[in-house]
């Protein structure tokens, strides 16, 4: 959600950048600077989702005050002299004026269960935020009040956002067409104009001038800084208040606005310096709370890290989102080397392109530290209770199949991933193995990926060694059963990674003695054709034809007497060949005997036929 009502579905894209710190301390444990990684979430068209949502209540903010001040509307006071400096907005919805903080610098307390090392954080006048979605008329207002019963002479500077930024595109807007008009900035509460002298500063002009003195080259939008000399009566005030113009402003950024106010006195000068941010709400937090925790871990290839979805089966350990477990801070806190920030405090379900929030770690921690995965940990401050995140660019992981993962959604298994992601770091994993009674087996046969967690500017994790795991297991390879191997890994102080593999143990099979083949199985009852058909009445044959008595062969021819001899005669140099004639022979006397047979057959047949008719 963007503003209001909007569905989930018009948040096109949410970028997040991920910074983790333990206790509330700062570390860049996603990715190193160079990796040049990035992270697109996208929630759109997930229908399931929106009509699930409850009725959002809409903030009717138009100016938040950073909630690290206690007193942001206290005065500085010089020697009896109260001022403030402000960005006051008039809010759409109910035309009321909003005022933004008015305090320098601050020291927050901190968290003692978010921050470690007794340190705090410092503020420095910073991050009120602008709903631009509610605020118009913006104006930068500086009030001057004497408190004390004699007149008194001051002077101050007054710096605008162009002052500080010369790109800004937020700029003093007075519509001053001669000297007189400029007048109406000014609010002199009680005083006579003639007791102040006030000078301009232009950018890319040279010195402070009057309007007068500028003439032509007076431009109120390249104004910068502004300079009052004046005597305050008791008991009045001066206020100045200068429009800005935002009209050319990227609202859906973070545009910084810097204001300052110097003033000087015979005894002491001072400085206050106010930050603010301009900018549209990103997305209202409960429209956020849906879908699991999205995990991702970190793995080494070619020297390059690879940020990768963790498998289905982690995925679907992993919790729900719940409200709890977030601490969101809409403000910037304006981190520095060695502090940290106290984001207890919740952003009133709103938050901004320039808010931060954290991910308490200890239900994801509980619900896949039996399966081999952990969340950060280190050995100066243990196992990281929480995750801090910013929301201007972040990580790119991909699924199983080399995809990017698309927050909000559901993934390629159909889990539905929320708009949350959180690093896990593998450290065991295992298979289950089987062997034969009698067979070597190890305690260390199941594990098949033993690493530490992978440090903060290094890019892979170290082994660990057989000393550094603890083994539990009840195996005996002498005798048939399932047995279970359970290995530790101590992350934290009392903070156990553990997996659990499986041996089965089997009789080994003889060879000499061969497995009796298994019975089928017999249904009791036969399978009964559906109506079977009765066959046709068979054809009886025509009366067969018996055939002619067989010829009887004429008597061989008695050879001359010429040619007996008492040897045979031997010709061609081969022996005579009787078999096959002989064979001849039988096969005709065979054929004559199988046909009169068939013909005797076949006519008694007929006669019993005949005799049958004659009965009926």
């Amino acid at each position: 959600m963007l503003i209001k009502k909007m569905k989930i579905k018009k948040l096109v894209v949410i970028s997040f950048l991920l910074s983790i710190f333990a206790y509330g301390s700062i570390a860049d444990i996603f990715a190193e600077e160079n990796d040049g990684i990035t992270t697109t979430i996208s929630n759109t068209d997930n229908n399931t989702v929106v009509e699930s949502l409850s009725e959002k209540k809409v903030d009717n903010s138009a100016i938040y005050n950073n909630t690290f001040l206690d007193n942001p509307t206290e005065p500085q006071n010089n020697a009896g002299l109260e001022s403030t400096l402000n960005l006051v907005a008039t809010n759409k919805e109910n035309q009321s004026e909003e005022t933004s903080s008015n305090v320098s610098d601050k020291t927050n307390p901190f968290n003692k269960d978010l921050n470690d090392g007794g340190q705090s954080s410092r503020v420095s006048n910073y991050a009120d935020i602008i709903n631009a979605d509610k605020a118009e008329n913006l104006k930068e207002v500086a009030v001057f009040k004497n408190t004390t019963t004699s007149d008194f002479k001051f002077s101050s500077i007054i710096d605008f956002p162009l002052s500080w930024n010369p790109k800004t595109d937020i700029k003093a807007n007075v519509p001053v067409l001669s000297g007189t008009d400029i007048n109406s900035i000014f609010d002199f509460g009680g005083n006579n104009s003639s007791n102040f002298s006030f000078k301009y500063a232009l950018s890319g002009e040279n010195g402070s001038n009057t309007v007068e003195d500028w003439g032509d080259r007076f431009d109120i939008s390249k104004l910068t800084s502004m300079v009052i000399s004046g005597t305050l009566k008791p008991d009045t005030y001066l206020k100045v208040s200068v429009p800005l113009d935002i009209s050319n402003v990227e609202l859906e950024n973070k545009n910084t606005i810097r204001i300052s106010k110097r003033i000087t006195l015979p005894e002491k000068a001072s400085r206050l310096d106010l930050y603010a941010i301009l900018n549209k709400p990103l997305y209202y937090v409960d429209d956020m709370i849906y879908g699991k925790y999205a995990g991702a871990y970190r793995v080494t290839e070619n020297g390059k890290n690879i940020y990768s979805a963790v498998p289905e089966k982690i995925q679907k350990l992993l919790p729900d989102v719940e409200k709890d477990d977030l601490i969101y801070n809409m403000f910037d806190s304006m981190y520095r080397e060695g502090n940290q920030a106290d984001l207890s405090v919740t952003s009133d379900n709103v938050a901004f392109n320039s808010s931060m929030f954290l991910i308490k770690t200890e239900r994801i921690f509980n619900a896949v530290k039996d399966n081999g995965y952990t969340v950060y940990a280190d050995d100066i401050r243990g196992l990281w209770n929480s995750y801090a995140y910013t929301m201007t660019s972040g990580l790119v992981f991909t699924d199983s199949n080399g995809k990017p993962v698309k927050l909000g959604e559901k993934n390629s298994d159909g889990i539905l991933l929320s708009p949350y992601y959180v690093e896990l770091h593998k450290i065991f994993d295992t298979k289950d193995i089987e062997i034969f009674v009698g067979d070597n087996w190890d305690k260390f046969d199941n594990l098949t990926y033993r690493k530490g967690i992978i440090p903060r500017g290094s890019n892979s994790a170290t082994d660990l060694t057989d000393d550094q795991i603890v083994v539990e297991h009840n195996v005996d390879n002498k005798k048939v059963g399932v047995y279970n191997v359970k290995y530790l890994y101590e992350v934290s102080t009392g903070k156990f990674v553990t997996i659990t593999g499986k041996v089965t143990v089997k009789n080994r099979p003889n060879p000499d003695k061969p497995t009796p083949p298994s019975i089928p199985e017999i249904d009791d009852k036969p399978v009964v054709p559906n109506n079977p058909t009765t066959p046709d009445k068979p054809v009886i044959p025509d009366e067969p034809m018996i055939p002619d008595k067989p010829k009887t062969p004429d008597n061989p021819a008695i050879p001359s007497k010429n040619i007996i001899s008492n040897k045979p005669v031997v010709l061609n140099n081969t022996l005579p060949q009787m078999g096959s004639e002989i064979k001849i022979v039988n096969n005709i006397i065979g054929g004559i005997f199988a046909i009169t047979s068939f013909a005797v057959a076949r006519t008694n047949r007929r006669k019993g036929n005949k005799i049958k008719s004659n009965n009926n």
